[in-house]
């Protein structure tokens, strides 16, 4: 795995779990794209 793609992995990751608590359904989205990039 490219270390970009993983950065971007930790950084959606990351963003994710400061959503989650506040915007589920952005954190939805975020969980979507994490599981286009694995």
């Amino acid at each position: 795995m490219h270390d970009g793609k993983h950065s971007m992995l930790i950084a959606a990751n990351r963003m994710a779990c400061v959503m989650v608590p506040t915007k589920p359904g952005e954190a939805s989205v975020a969980a979507r794209v994490v599981d286009a990039y694995t």
